[in-house]
């Protein structure tokens, strides 16, 4: 593998600084999940009071962030009115809001408080484990933010190879939009070495590569997908089966029949007779007939030749073409709301760190730009970021023949063996240093 780094000028002078990588095969490459921590949930709390809140305080109430490790149990009953929950987090947060409407929880901001002393006292447990934080907003409300399972740091999971961060995750409270969803959850297509780890979603544009390593921008879908539950296969529009994915649909139908809520690989919910939330960061599965459930485990498969896929989006060069403007949905505050709810910022014009992964020449490329400091930089001598124009520009630039966006902003890196080329743009604001934040998912070389 070999890393070089340049620097370049955009139109108006400021300066750019990147780093590529070349020199492997697609199969050096797999996907690695990070695991949450109580330093990795700190970090997320230190970034919502640092740099999110403050911006608009009056946007966000009290706040209880947790998330609920293997080996706590949470005292709550599975039975909901949202279903039949097998997600922790998910049962938590359905319960803490209902006792919130009837009294029966508050805090008073630095811990939970409930007369229920079972309650109490798994989240006094939480807290006295680092895995629950109280944040406080002026407006006046209170709720749950539950944070996932696979929210960690690249560098520390990944510390004696080089990895990048990939997928797109629920970041801000606007994504936990239904009961079954938890910050740090990542979504979209995922494939590696033929199987499918994540589904994917929200009609999005992916690099795909198929069994002869020919690499092309495609636009997989949810309806080409099957679904395999406790050895039966399910497909959209066969046997009674529907899929409902956002933006399509927020809700599902009240109707006769089984509705199983699906992050992922995961069923976290099961509810009968319809009327369901659909979840931000996957699908739900409706059948009229009755599925029987025992293990919780969801798989995919699909018919077309796919061997190692990348979903986020979208495109920035697709067959030795920059795109020019955004090439595929993303949600614009009307209609049903679908991850990322805060994207996109002007295509041609908003500029932060990004990274991305493409082929040159048919061999794969992953490519990160320098965002500048979350403080604010020193123009013309630190890096600006990069438009999403501007990076489709600077992957043509490269000669790159195809290439889609990954995850950027806070989050881009790229880290080998202890060390980063480049700087975060998550920053202290003081000294400068870095403060890396946690993500889901990255693709290791090896």
């Amino acid at each position: 593998m070999d890393s070089r780094t340049g620097i370049l000028s955009h139109s108006d002078g400021e300066i750019q600084r990147y780093e590529l990588l070349e020199g492997f095969s697609w199969n050096d490459l797999s996907y690695r999940y990070m695991h949450t921590t109580a330093e990795s949930v700190q970090a997320l709390v230190r970034l919502y009071r640092a740099n999110i809140i403050v911006k608009n305080p009056g946007l966000y109430g009290t706040m209880v962030f947790a998330h609920i490790p293997k080996g706590i149990a949470p005292p709550f009953d599975r039975e909901t009115e949202a279903g039949l929950l097998y997600d922790d987090q998910a049962l938590t947060r359905h319960h803490f809001t209902r006792m919130v409407k009837s009294g029966e929880i508050s805090t008073d901001g630095e811990r939970v408080l409930c007369c229920d002393s079972e309650v109490k006292n798994f989240f006094t447990l939480l807290q006295s484990r680092g895995f629950l934080h109280i944040v406080e907003g002026k407006k006046s409300e209170l709720a749950y933010v539950p944070i996932s399972q696979t929210f960690g740091f690249l560098s520390q999971e990944t510390a004696e190879h080089t990895a990048v961060n990939s997928h797109f995750f629920l970041m801000d409270p606007t994504d936990i939009d239904s009961p079954y969803d938890a910050l740090g959850t990542p979504y979209g297509f995922a494939v590696e070495g033929g199987e499918i780890l994540q589904p994917p979603l929200f009609g999005r544009e992916a690099l795909i590569v198929d069994s002869q390593d020919r690499a092309y921008i495609g636009c997989p879908g949810l309806g080409e997908t099957a679904v395999h539950i406790e050895g039966r296969r399910y497909h959209d529009g066969e046997d009674g089966v529907t899929f409902y994915s956002r933006p399509e649909y927020r809700r599902t139908p009240k109707e006769p029949g089984t509705d199983l809520v699906i992050v992922n690989r995961r069923i976290v919910a099961v509810a009968q007779g319809g009327g369901i939330q659909v979840p931000m960061a996957g699908f739900i599965l409706h059948s009229a007939d009755p599925i029987d459930i025992s293990t919780g485990a969801a798989a995919y498969s699909r018919e077309d030749d796919i061997a190692f896929a990348v979903q986020v989006g979208p495109s920035a060069v697709k067959n030795g073409t920059v795109s020019g403007e955004l090439t595929c949905p993303f949600y614009t505050g009307e209609g049903t709301p679908f991850p990322s709810t805060v994207y996109p910022l002007p295509y041609d014009r908003a500029r932060a760190s990004r990274t991305a992964i493409g082929e040159k020449d048919g061999k794969p490329v992953i490519l990160w730009l320098e965002g500048a400091s979350k403080n604010g930089h020193i123009p013309f001598q630190e890096s600006s970021g990069s438009s999403l124009l501007e990076t489709a520009e600077i992957a043509g630039s490269l000669s790159i023949q195809n290439m889609v966006n990954m995850d950027g902003g806070g989050s881009a890196q790229i880290h080998h063996q202890g060390t980063r080329n480049l700087l975060i743009a998550d920053r202290d604001v003081k000294t400068n240093t870095v403060k890396e934040r946690p993500v889901p998912l990255g693709l290791i070389l090896s």
